[in-house]
Formats: C-alpha cells, sequence, structure tokens
C-alpha cells in the first residue's frame, strides 16, 4: 500500500476547496465540467485550472514532498485526496457539470494523468478511466442487444 503524504494532501485539498468555492461565487450561472491540476516542478507549486484553463489557484507545495520522485507522490496523493472528497460529497454541487475530471496536465494541457471521473452513478480512479467506460458502454450494448 502506498504512503499518503498527509501534509501534502492537506495543502492540495486546501486549494481544491478554495478552487470550488471561488468558482460557485465568481463565476454564477457557469458550469464546471472539468480540473486541470498542472504540478511545476521548477517553483515547487501546483497550479489549478478549470475547464476554460483559468487559473483558479496556486499552491505552494515546497517543503511537504517526501520522495524524490514529486509527480508520483503528487499523483498517489491526490488520487486517495480526491475518492475522500467524491465520497464526502465535495463534488456534488449545482455548478459541477457531470460527467467530471480532474487531471493531472502538462504545460500545454495535455493530459498526463487521469485522476478521477465522477459521473452520477461512476467513479473511476486513475488512467483505467477510459478502459471502465469503454467495458460499460459494451456492456450496455451487450444488454440492448439481448
Amino acid at each position: 500500500m502506498k504512503t499518503i503524504n498527509s501534509n501534502l494532501a492537506a495543502k492540495i485539498q486546501e486549494g481544491i476547496l478554495e478552487c470550488l468555492r471561488s468558482y460557485e461565487v465568481s463565476n454564477e450561472g457557469n458550469l464546471l465540467s472539468d480540473l486541470y491540476l498542472f504540478l511545476d516542478t521548477q517553483t515547487t507549486t501546483l497550479k489549478i485550472f478549470d475547464d476554460l484553463e483559468q487559473q483558479l489557484a496556486n499552491v505552494d507545495i515546497s517543503g511537504l514532498t517526501t520522495q524524490e520522485d514529486i509527480e508520483t507522490e503528487v499523483i498517489d496523493t491526490a488520487k486517495a485526496l480526491l475518492k475522500t472528497l467524491q465520497e464526502d460529497d465535495a463534488f456534488d454541487s449545482s455548478f459541477i457539470n457531470k460527467p467530471f475530471f480532474i487531471s493531472l496536465v502538462d504545460e500545454n494541457f495535455s493530459t498526463k494523468e487521469e485522476l478521477i471521473f465522477i459521473d452520477d452513478d461512476t467513479i473511476q480512479l486513475g488512467n483505467d478511466i477510459w478502459d471502465a467506460l469503454d467495458k460499460d458502454l459494451n456492456d450496455f450494448f451487450d444488454d440492448l442487444m439481448n
């Protein structure tokens, strides 16, 4: 089992929840369907963007990482945190459009890692998102044809 850095998780959680609160207030009427996390390893910050690539937060994580591979630690910690936030209904707001993705991206907003996918009755963590959805669609199609 992977060890989760609780200090890093608390800082990421603070950033994500603040993004959600500020988005709800400042973007009245607009729906949020994705969040993008960009890890800037040079400045040791985690930048959080909405689906229009507008920066919502800049989370300083310097001094909080304990592994040499910062990206892996952030990914593992974020996945565990996001699962907990989802279980606590943090993403069940009227301004969040589902399906809802949170992904780690590079500087060009190309997805490096799918962190979580949330739909009304489907939750997936990690890169198995598309495989799981493909299987669900195939099963659904098979049921329709029978």
